[in-house]
């Protein structure tokens, strides 16, 4: 039986808790979403503790996840206020990758090449914004980038879960997101064609142990990628 994970995610406009489950064998790990393919957000446990418990979802509260992503916005929208813990930008950059390949609509993330690999390999256990790592510090066009990204993963996320409003009961919502608290017939996300190949959880990812490596894939879509947890 496959294990599920509360994962909170804190931002400006208020704290949300997602069901993350991590794949097994060749599936992808995934964030839960409803039967029309809308992000599964919870603004309060017991309704999640009660729509899991209804969907016989096993879920492991110890140790539970979570993304800030106030420092995350702050870093993209205002450069100029210096530079933040690349843990947390590594965070954000996978977590916007399983929620792309996660909910069925919403802006599309750019497709990502070299220049998001080589700044992605540098943040790996570094600490590419300062500017003592030398060499090893990003250059001006990895750090738009992935800038460029993480704009693009906010601008997602936000469609995701105030795309149409919020509710404090069943949840429900017209067009391709919502948050939703309660809604029946849930089911992990699926993997559009056109996403690439999809991402795992790293880091302090809800259930993964820090430091789990896995190894990088040239490919044209998002690579598999790795790095150490805050």
């Amino acid at each position: 039986m496959a294990d599920y994970f509360p994962y909170r995610i804190v931002t400006r406009r208020g704290d949300f808790t997602l069901v993350w489950r991590p794949g097994e064998g060749e599936d992808p790990d995934a964030l839960m979403v409803d039967e029309g393919g809308r992000l599964l957000a919870f603004e309060e446990l017991a309704p999640l503790r009660e729509h899991c418990e209804r969907n016989g979802w096993e879920v492991t509260w110890e140790g539970e996840g979570t993304l800030d992503l106030r420092p995350v916005r702050r870093w993209v929208e205002h450069p100029e206020l210096g530079p933040v813990a690349e843990g947390r930008l590594l965070d954000a950059w996978n977590f916007f990758e399983d929620l792309a390949h996660s909910v069925r609509s919403g802006p599309r993330p750019p497709a990502q090449g070299t220049i998001h690999d080589s700044a992605y390999e540098k943040a790996f256990g570094g600490e590419p914004l300062d500017p003592a790592a030398g060499g090893e510090a990003w250059t001006d066009e990895e750090t738009a980038a992935v800038r460029h990204l993480l704009r693009a993963g906010l601008a997602l996320w936000a469609h995701a879960v105030h795309g149409a409003g919020t509710s404090s009961g069943t949840g429900s919502g017209t067009g391709g997101s919502t948050v939703v608290h309660a809604a029946p017939g849930s089911t992990a996300g699926q993997v559009p064609e056109s996403a690439g190949p999809p991402p795992r959880w790293r880091g302090s990812a809800p259930g993964r142990d820090p430091g789990t490596a896995v190894p990088a894939r040239d490919t044209g879509g998002p690579g598999w990628r790795c790095h150490f947890g805050e």
